[in-house]
């Protein structure tokens, strides 16, 4: 029977809020740090803990009595823990670690029911190992890698927006919506695809142009 075992997560957070002023603006700034641990590896062992901390800073305004926007960047660093020695730890920088996080949002309420919506998001590549080098020829080379989680992908970025119409009728509401995801059809690297010689590669896996429909009835 394989053994279960117990994990803990330790984590915290501190905010701040500015309430809206005359020119109805506000803003909002975040820290947090996050400690995941496994209590039961044995000591000097490979763990897959690690630590995750950052803080996050938005500013909301009402432009008009119609148009309304946000303003969101999360600055984060995570690092995972290599092998812990008496008091002390090692820690390396961690797959997950996306240092910059911006997104910005736009929505307008129109008349006669409609609404028009757009997202921005732009955000750091995630780190990856990269292949340095090969050995063997071609047909038969194996890679070479570099330091492991040296090099990051490109920067991502991506703008949404969407269209909203509602109805209201005697006792049903009806909500019906498009949603274009990735508009300007940017396709961002979320992985390296290698030829056999590991000499050329190609960036993909991202998400295209892609329109969404929907509707939604409340009785």
């Amino acid at each position: 029977m394989r053994q279960l075992r117990l994990r803990r997560a330790l984590a915290g957070s501190v905010w701040a809020t500015h309430p809206p002023s005359a020119h109805r603006l506000s803003a909002e700034a975040h820290a947090f740090v996050r400690d995941l641990d496994d209590p039961s590896r044995p000591p000097n062992s490979p763990s897959d803990g690690g630590l995750a901390y950052g803080g996050e800073f938005t500013l909301r305004k009402r432009l008009t009595r119609h148009l309304y926007g946000w303003v969101a960047h999360t600055l984060m660093w995570a690092q995972r823990e290599l092998v812990q020695v008496g008091d002390g730890t090692r820690y390396a920088v961690s797959s997950y670690d996306q240092r910059h996080n911006l997104v910005a949002v736009l929505s307008a309420r129109l008349s006669r029911n409609w609404q028009l919506g757009g997202r921005f998001r732009l955000t750091s590549g995630l780190p990856y190992t990269p292949i340095v080098g090969t050995i063997g020829s071609a047909g038969e080379a194996s890679p070479i890698y570099g330091l492991p989680l040296s090099d990051t992908f490109p920067i991502f970025h991506q703008l949404d927006v969407r269209v909203d119409k509602r109805w209201i009728l005697k006792r049903t509401i009806i909500n019906a919506y498009v949603d274009i995801q990735n508009i300007y059809n940017h396709q961002n690297t979320e992985a390296y695809f290698y030829s056999s010689d590991y000499r050329r590669r190609v960036g993909g896996l991202s998400l295209p142009i892609l329109p969404l429909v929907g509707i939604r009835v409340e009785i």
